[in-house]
C-alpha cells in the first residue's frame, strides 16, 4: 500500500511593495533617459512589485544593494538615498499601479520625477516625495478606500543588513 504525500503548498512570495528611502542632501541626479533628478532632503517613496524569481525577498534583497551598473531607475536614486524601510503585501496580484494612484492622492506626497519607475505602464511615476516622515497607515487608509480586498501591508525596517518585520495593526 503506498502513502500519499500531499505537498505544500510554497509560501507565497510575489507581491508589491514600497520603498521608504531618506535622502541628506540637495543634489542633481542623473537617471537613465530620463534626465535630471533634483534631489532634496526628506523622504522618497517608490512603487514597484516582484513577481519574478524570489518575488518580494529577492527584490528587497537588490534594493538593499548599491548598483554599480543600474538597471532599473530606483538604482540611480539608491546611491544618494538610505533604505529605512519597505512596505509590502504578498499577493498574486499585480498593484502597483494601484498603489501609485494612492500615493499621488495623499495630501502630504507630490510626484518627485514624472515616469521614473513607470517606463513599461501608463502611470504618471512610481516615485513620490515627502518632507515628512510616510506613515503606512496612511497608504493602508487610502487603499482600502479604493479597494476593499487588499491584503495587509508588512512593514520591513532595514537598519542596515540588519532587518525587522511586522504586520500593520500588531
Amino acid at each position: 500500500m503506498s502513502k500519499r504525500h500531499s505537498a505544500m503548498p510554497a509560501p507565497l512570495t510575489t507581491g508589491t511593495y514600497v520603498l521608504i528611502l531618506q535622502c541628506q542632501q540637495t543634489a542633481q541626479l542623473p537617471v537613465g533617459k530620463l534626465g535630471l533628478l533634483k534631489l532634496r532632503p526628506g523622504y522618497y517613496l517608490y512603487v514597484g512589485s516582484a513577481f519574478g524569481p524570489g518575488g518580494i525577498p529577492a527584490r528587497i534583497a537588490h534594493h538593499k544593494r548599491i548598483q554599480r551598473s543600474p538597471h532599473w531607475h530606483i538604482d540611480y536614486l539608491r546611491k544618494e538615498t538610505a533604505l529605512l524601510a519597505t512596505w509590502h503585501s504578498f499577493d498574486t496580484v499585480k498593484r502597483e499601479h494601484q498603489w501609485a494612484a494612492a500615493l499621488a492622492g495623499e495630501t502630504t506626497c507630490s510626484m518627485a520625477m514624472p515616469r521614473f519607475g513607470a517606463s513599461d505602464c501608463k502611470c504618471p511615476g512610481h516615485l513620490f516625495y515627502s518632507v515628512q516622515a510616510p506613515q503606512p497607515a496612511a497608504l493602508e487608509k487610502q487603499l482600502r478606500r479604493m479597494d476593499s480586498e487588499q491584503p495587509a501591508l508588512q512593514l520591513t525596517i532595514c537598519n542596515g543588513e540588519d532587518t525587522e518585520q511586522c504586520w500593520l495593526g500588531d
